[in-house]
């Protein structure tokens, strides 16, 4: 069983709600980072998930994963641009090729796939997590 690092749960934007939409994760995942993105009209909460050992012997993880949590009803192609800038920065750390997201959006999947085929990027992969 995950834990969420003392570090993240110190965290000013770290509540209840967050250890509640967190709390599914910990079967597979140690929280190791807590961040909120900011930029213009966008502003949602990134995570930094280890791997489990289970998870790096099923999946071959050997970085963490970043995970991602949109609370609005949309999501747009720059939300996409953003996750990329901070895969960039933490690309020591973070895989490359995953990222988890959580959203009440209805289209999510289809809006990846969508800017995987403006950008022909393919090894944009996701994973969809229905919390809510």
């Amino acid at each position: 069983m995950g834990i969420i690092l003392d570090e993240v749960k110190e965290n000013y934007y770290y509540s209840e709600d967050i250890e509640r939409l967190l709390k599914p994760l910990l079967h597979s995942f140690d929280v190791t980072y807590m961040s909120k993105y900011e930029k213009g009209k966008s502003k949602w909460y990134y995570f930094f998930l280890k791997p489990e050992r289970h998870m790096t012997d099923s999946f071959g993880f050997d970085r963490e994963l970043l995970c991602v949590y949109f609370s609005y009803p949309e999501l747009h192609s720059r939300n996409f641009e953003q996750i990329n800038e901070i895969l960039l920065k933490y690309r020591i750390r973070l895989d490359q090729m995953v990222c988890l997201f959580i959203s009440k959006v209805y289209n999510a999947e289809e809006k990846v796939k969508e800017f995987s085929l403006q950008t022909q990027k393919e090894y944009v992969s996701s994973h969809f997590l229905k919390i809510f």
